[in-house]
């Protein structure tokens, strides 16, 4: 019984530190991926153009509001 309890604390604390290896390569790739310069070089090559101006309309879901924001959408003065 104390061999297979220590057994298998051996292999959660293996576990554990797989688990936390593969978490920080995750870290490492998400902030590869999300760099501004390699979004743009993506963009790029795929194409894409920035607006110009009067080219981009921002829509607003009346009731939503990203994380921290108070901004509200603007009444259009249309019925509810």
């Amino acid at each position: 019984m104390v061999v297979n309890t220590t057994y298998r604390m051996t292999e959660m604390q293996d576990r554990v530190l797989e688990m936390g290896e593969q978490h920080e390569a995750l870290e490492v790739e998400v902030a590869r991926l999300s760099s501004p310069s390699r979004i743009a070089e993506w963009a790029d090559i795929v194409g894409m153009v920035a607006p110009g101006p009067g080219e981009s309309v921002i829509l607003r879901v009346p009731g939503e509001r990203r994380e921290g924001s108070t901004a509200v959408a603007p009444d259009d003065g249309g019925s509810p």
